[in-house]
C-alpha cells in the first residue's frame, strides 16, 4: 500500500514536470539577475490607472514569480523596477453572421525599466504582449464574465513572459 502511495505520487510529479510546471517557491526556476535582487516592484501605466485591479494583479504576480517579497530594509537604497502597463485592447476578430456571438481577441502589452539609486544607466527591458481570444455572447449576462476571465488569461500571460525577460529566459 505504501509503495503504491509513493508510486502515484511519483507518476504525478513526472506528469506535472513533463507539462511544464513548476511548484510555487521552486527557487532553481527563477534566477534573478544580482541586480534586481532587492528591487522594488512599480506598475504604472494608463493601463494600471484606467484598471487598476489589473495593475495590482499583476504587481502581486510578478511579486511572487520573481519571489521579491523580502522586507526592504535588506538594503539602504534599492533599485525600482518599473513596469508600465499599457490600455488593454479589445478588438474584434470574428463577427458571427447569425448574431449570436462574436471572436475578441484581448492584448495586453508591458515595458519593463530596472532603474538605479547611483547614476547607473538604466535596463530596459524588452516589450512583452499577451493575447487571449473569447467569445462574447450576445446575452449581457455573459458579456462581462467572458470579458473579465480573457483579461485574467491575459494577465497570467503577460506576467510569465515579464517573468522570462526578467530572468533571462528570453
Amino acid at each position: 500500500m505504501h509503495r503504491g502511495i509513493l508510486l502515484i505520487f511519483a507518476l504525478l510529479m513526472t506528469l506535472f514536470s513533463a507539462c511544464g510546471y513548476r511548484f510555487p517557491g521552486d527557487e532553481h526556476t527563477k534566477t534573478l539577475i544580482p541586480e534586481m535582487q532587492d528591487a522594488v516592484i512599480h506598475v504604472e501605466g494608463v493601463g494600471a490607472k484606467e484598471h487598476p485591479v489589473l495593475g495590482r494583479l499583476l504587481l502581486v504576480k510578478l511579486k511572487d514569480r520573481l519571489n521579491l517579497r523580502r522586507s526592504r530594509a535588506s538594503i539602504a537604497k534599492p533599485p525600482h523596477l518599473h513596469v508600465s502597463l499599457q490600455r488593454p485592447e479589445r478588438v474584434l476578430s470574428l463577427e458571427d453572421r447569425e448574431g449570436r456571438a462574436d471572436q475578441y481577441q484581448v492584448t495586453l502589452t508591458a515595458n519593463a525599466v530596472l532603474k538605479f539609486p547611483d547614476d547607473r544607466k538604466p535596463m530596459v527591458f524588452s516589450e512583452v504582449q499577451a493575447q487571449t481570444s473569447y467569445y462574447e455572447l450576445r446575452e449581457a449576462t455573459f458579456t462581462q464574465a467572458s470579458r473579465e476571465q480573457a483579461r485574467m488569461e491575459a494577465l497570467e500571460e503577460l506576467a510569465g513572459s515579464l517573468e522570462a525577460i526578467l530572468t533571462g529566459g528570453l
